[in-house]
């Protein structure tokens, strides 16, 4: 019951905390603009993975959620792009996150193959995004910042949680050279190729560790003031390397880094916000 009632004391605590409408507004449009890139590349194989003639692995949701006959494949698609444009100019977010979220809902449970980290952190933004579109104040200058705190602690959470598999479940402790076996494989570029003769492979032993060490650190470098910019940092320096160095990432990171604008937000308690600080929060300086 003390964890109870600690628990509910902490929600009350987080509650009374704004941020600036502005800044969660960057990142509504920068979310739109990572799901409207992956989302046209995805046009490329529309038929294939959402009609009913392509290829598709047995889904228990299929009586619901079944590949579609010409031609509402492409009106699903298109829906759901309108969807996604709505939320980038912020006209009626709340009807283009249904759009958008409902579209792509659908899309992955109907195709067994892409429920991956990259829907399921779309989705789980989007659910955010539409929760938020309630919670705006009066002036529209600033609002409660639970929205960045779901963003904050599903970050995470993800983090952590891939750690935790490498470490406890994989062998990323035990051999040195996963990454750069996972790397060379499947997912190799161009570039790759170019570097692999160059780099050294106690360079590739390095990053695996602190690859581990980010994704287990995360909870305090991405949640403490003190490490909040350095463990940012980190972060895009590792999906930037996944973006470059794996083929097909690069929508997987352009995602992951958008989700670190929440994580960046100021936040202020109501009591300690006057009207002076009301331009300030909503000012880039604070």
């Amino acid at each position: 019951m003390q964890i109870f009632a600690r628990l509910l004391r902490l929600y009350d605590r987080l509650g009374e905390v704004s941020m600036s409408v502005r800044a969660w507004s960057w990142f509504v449009k920068a979310f739109a603009t990572a799901f409207l890139t992956y989302w046209v590349h995805l046009h490329a194989g529309l038929d294939n993975w959402l009609g009913s003639g392509g290829f598709h692995l047995p889904s228990l949701a299929w009586p619901i959620f079944a590949p579609l006959p010409p031609p509402y494949p492409h009106l699903l698609w298109w829906a759901t792009f309108a969807g996604g444009v709505l939320l980038y100019f912020e006209r009626t977010v709340s009807w283009g996150c249904l759009l958008a979220g409902g579209g792509f809902f659908y899309a992955t449970m109907c195709d067994l193959a892409s429920i991956g980290a990259l829907n399921m952190h779309f989705l789980y933004a989007f659910a955010v995004i539409f929760w938020s579109t309630g919670l705006r104040a009066a002036p529209a200058v600033l609002m409660s910042a639970w929205p960045a705190f779901l963003i904050r602690i599903y970050l995470i959470v993800v983090y952590f949680g891939s750690g935790w598999r490498k470490a406890i479940y994989g062998n990323w402790l035990d051999r040195p050279d996963v990454l750069f076996h996972s790397m060379s494989g499947y997912y190799v570029t161009n570039l790759l190729r170019l570097l692999d003769p160059i780099i050294p492979m106690f360079i590739w032993n390095l990053m695996q560790f602190v690859t581990i060490g980010f994704e287990l650190g995360a909870p305090l470098l991405l949640l403490h003031p003190s490490f909040r910019r350095f463990g940012v940092i980190m972060g895009c320096s590792l999906h930037l390397g996944i973006a470059f160095l794996m083929k097909g990432l690069i929508y997987f990171s352009f995602q992951m880094m958008v989700f670190y604008i929440p994580v960046l937000m100021r936040t202020k308690p109501h009591s300690e916000i006057n009207g002076t600080e009301h331009r300030l929060l909503f000012n880039r300086r604070v």
